[in-house]
């Protein structure tokens, strides 16, 4: 089994970089049995997308947020 933590996914969202390259080409030699994450990433994920949309004072922004 293989932990991604919010390191790993943060990668992911910054698409054509090395990194993101170098993950995906990893988690695609696993099985997709053999990928999963924490709970705590996913709330750390979730308060930064909350602190984005936070900041976002207008509507039009809070959409893309």
């Amino acid at each position: 089994m293989y932990i991604l933590d919010t390191d790993h996914l943060s990668f992911l969202d910054r698409a054509d970089t090395h990194e993101a390259h170098r993950v995906r080409f990893r988690l695609a030699q696993l099985q997709p049995e053999e990928r999963v994450t924490t709970i705590i990433t996913y709330e750390e994920q979730m308060r930064g997308w909350m602190a984005v949309v936070a900041q976002a004072r207008e509507l039009p922004k809070q959409v893309i947020a």
